[in-house]
Order: structure tokens, then C-alpha cells, then sequence
């Protein structure tokens, strides 16, 4: 049986979903992921920590990166840019 995301939980910052699913499952540090993506080790760190968002360009890099499309990373901001808003 999977398990899915409850729809009243909010969703993950996408960096913190990069972190989790690219990063922490395959060893590497974010040091070793800014190097390879050619984006700044400051940038990436906040990214990671939910504190940044995407941009177009980014997203290219992720895409390149983990072969998950940018559309995925853009609407991944557009889930958690919408479960946290304030009503």
C-alpha cells in the first residue's frame, strides 16, 4: 500500500524535497551538489533549507542534476507556496 501525502498537511519547501530524495539518499553533501550544478555553496544551502526560491535558471540546473523535469521542481513551489498561505 503507498503513502500519500495528506491533502491538509502542508506541502515541502522544494529544496527541502531535493535535500530528502537527491542529497540525503544518495550521500552527497550539498558542497559536492553546488560544485556539480555550478551554483553558489550559499544559494544551495538556503535552497536546501526551504529559504530561497526557484528560478528558471534553477531549475535548469536541478533538471540537469537529477533528471527530474523543471516542470516538476516549478509546480512542486507552486504546492507549497499554496498550502502555506495564510486564510
Amino acid at each position: 500500500m503507498a503513502i500519500t501525502r495528506h491533502k491538509t498537511l502542508p506541502a515541502k519547501h522544494p529544496g527541502v524535497v531535493f535535500k530528502e530524495r537527491y542529497l540525503d539518499r544518495k550521500s552527497i553533501s550539498v558542497k559536492e551538489a553546488a560544485a556539480s550544478m555550478g551554483v553558489d555553496l550559499g544559494e544551495l544551502h538556503s535552497f536546501v533549507g526551504g529559504n530561497i526560491e526557484l528560478t528558471i535558471e534553477f531549475c535548469d540546473r536541478l533538471e540537469s542534476f537529477t533528471g527530474v523535469s523543471k516542470a516538476f521542481w516549478l509546480k512542486q513551489l507552486d504546492k507549497y507556496q499554496s498550502s502555506n498561505k495564510l486564510i
